[in-house]
C-alpha cells in the first residue's frame, strides 16, 4: 500500500476484488484509519507476502497484479516472480492466463541510471524465462528531484529523471 497512490488509482476502475498485502504495521494502521478495511471490494492481507502465500493464493487467481518492491532486494523480486508465474504439479500460476497483466514498482537502481537500465534488462530476461514478455514505457519524472530533496533521508528510493514503467504479460506462443 505504501502511500496508497497505486491502490487509489486502481479503485477508480472499480475492480470486483482488490487484494492489498501490507507488511508494515504503521502503514496497515493508516490504511484502516483511512477506511480501506471497510471498502466492500478490498481484502487486506497483513504481513509479508513470503509469510502469507497460502492466503494470497486462496484469493486468486488474479487478472492483474502490481507488486511494490520497495524494501525488497532483487532476489526477493525474482522469488515473487517465480511464485506468481511458475506452474507446478501442486500450484497454478497466480496471474490468470492468457490475459493477465502484471507490473511492479521498478525502483531497482533508482539512484543510478546505468544500474537502473541494467536491472531493466535483467528483469526482462528473468521474466522471459518464466514465459512473460515485458515492455517498459518511459515516464518523465519530477525535474525538481535532486539530492536536496532527499536531504536527511537515509535511503532515497528514486532520483532519476525518467521512470521505466514495466508492463508484463504472458508471452504469446
Amino acid at each position: 500500500f505504501g502511500m496508497g497512490i497505486v491502490d487509489t488509482s486502481l479503485e477508480e476502475f472499480a475492480p470486483k476484488k482488490h487484494v492489498i498485502v501490507e507488511a508494515h504495521p504503521d502503514v496497515y494502521k493508516h490504511m484502516l484509519s483511512e477506511g480501506w478495511g471497510d471498502k466492500p471490494n478490498v481484502h487486506i492481507v497483513f504481513g509479508r507476502w513470503q509469510d502469507k502465500l497460502d492466503e494470497i493464493r486462496s484469493l486468486g487467481p488474479y487478472d492483474g497484479i502490481f507488486f511494490d518492491t520497495f524494501g525488497e532486494f532483487y532476489e526477493d523480486l525474482n522469488d515473487f516472480h517465480k511464485v506468481v508465474f511458475e506452474e507446478t504439479d501442486d500450484e497454478k500460476p497466480m496471474l490468470s492466463k492468457p490475459d493477465g497483466i502484471y507490473s511492479f514498482f521498478n525502483g531497482l537502481g533508482g539512484d543510478h541510471k546505468l544500474f537502473h537500465d541494467v536491472y531493466c534488462h535483467i528483469v526482462r530476461a528473468d521474466l522471459l524465462k518464466l514465459g512473460i514478455d515485458t515492455e517498459y514505457t518511459p515516464v518523465s519524472g519530477d525535474e525538481e528531484i535532486d539530492e536536496e530533496t532527499w536531504k536527511g533521508i537515509k535511503r532515497p528510493y528514486w532520483m532519476l529523471k525518467q521512470y521505466n514503467l514495466p508492463t508484463c504479460r504472458w508471452a504469446q506462443k
